[in-house]
């Protein structure tokens, strides 16, 4: 079973009170994702540990993340990577990820972020 409908229309931009917006994360990120990352892996691996690939970052300029692949995934509804950005998308500040409940989930969960 389909976790959400075949109607389903992601949302394209989503503004926050605090002047930021999320939208869904675009290869074109790259380059501004990465130095978000790199800045806060830290305090991501302390986090979650293996699970967070982001200890393959070694450096600002070498990204793990494959942009293209996270951008498929969004409109293929398969999972959702947003960006939470400035308003002139020129800084990334967070992601969040949506993903469908898997096993572990909390129960009734229609999603997990």
């Amino acid at each position: 079973m389909p976790w959400l409908p075949n109607d389903f229309i992601h949302p394209e931009r989503v503004d926050l009170a605090t002047g930021h917006h999320l939208r869904p994360f675009r290869e074109s990120d790259v380059d501004i994702d990465n130095p978000a990352v790199m800045g806060s892996r830290t305090r991501l691996w302390s986090k979650y540990g293996d699970a967070w690939d982001g200890r393959r970052r070694t450096s600002p300029t070498r990204p793990s993340v494959d942009p293209a692949r996270h951008e498929a995934e969004i409109a293929a509804h398969l999972t959702f990577n947003y960006t939470v950005l400035d308003e002139q998308e020129t800084e990334l500040l967070r992601c969040v990820y949506i993903d469908p409940p898997s096993e572990g989930s909390p129960e009734g969960a229609d999603a997990v972020a």
